[in-house]
């Protein structure tokens, strides 16, 4: 596949609309881990793709990649799958087939400390199952410890959360007895509670709470500016 840099592959193929299409692929990584995208468009080029999924692949590890194609004509397209690796990366078993019933796009939305929204993204009514964990988890195979419970809300408020902490949460569609695929595992993280002053910070700890904004910004630990303490602070720097 592709080393140390991004890599594209298409292949033509013909959709029907109406019809409602789940792609999915095998993914691994060499070294580093790499994000892979998936998704189709008219001609074989970036611009022209619509990616369905985007995900991060992890060093060692065949991670299957899925998402979801909804053609808004019949026509020929191209499959697309790009990959952005710093070392050797590899795909397999590149799958599409028709569905009738797939899982719903969701976002999340007013997130403190101890809450958030998840959104079902539907203009229509219906049924899901949501699924959240405190850890990473395949909901194929366990249910959420957090909360998981069949709804017909597309708005799902999650109450008395831990703050600073990754909820991670998958759901599917129940569409007339069948039962969807589960979505990709997303993850949101709670807001940092507020520190009662005073307060000090020696970044011996970390840099959870701090928020940064600004272009061409990154984090990191650096021992050349520290004013004390074992640990070198955290600093922000022009990439």
């Amino acid at each position: 596949w592709t080393k140390n840099g991004i890599g594209y592959i298409y292949y033509p193929i013909r959709l029907k609309s109406g019809v409602a299409y789940e792609c999915s692929v095998y993914a691994v990584q060499a070294g580093n881990s790499s994000d892979i995208s998936l998704g189709y468009g008219e001609y074989p080029t970036e611009e022209s793709m619509e990616f369905v999924v985007v995900k991060e692949i992890i060093s060692g590890m065949w991670a299957k990649c899925t998402g979801y194609i909804l053609p808004q004509k019949d026509g020929d397209y191209y499959l697309g799958i790009k990959i952005y690796s710093s070392t050797n990366s590899g795909i397999d078993d590149i799958c599409i087939r028709e569905v009738s019933c797939i899982p719903p796009v969701t976002n999340v939305e007013n997130i403190t400390s101890t809450s958030a929204d998840i959104v079902i993204n539907s203009e229509e009514s219906g049924k899901w199952i949501v699924s959240i964990n405190n850890s990473e988890f395949v909901p194929e195979e366990s249910n959420g410890n957090v909360y998981y419970q069949t709804t017909t809300d597309k708005n799902i408020s999650l109450l008395d959360l831990q703050p600073n902490t990754n909820y991670y949460y998958s759901v599917k569609t129940i569409c007339d007895g069948e039962e969807s695929s589960w979505s990709r595992v997303e993850v949101f993280r709670t807001f940092c509670a507020p520190t009662i002053a005073p307060f000090t910070e020696g970044f011996e700890n970390g840099y959870d709470c701090w928020t940064f904004i600004g272009e061409d910004y990154y984090v990191h630990e650096n021992p050349y500016y520290k004013h004390s303490g074992n640990k070198g602070n955290r600093s922000a720097q022009y990439q």
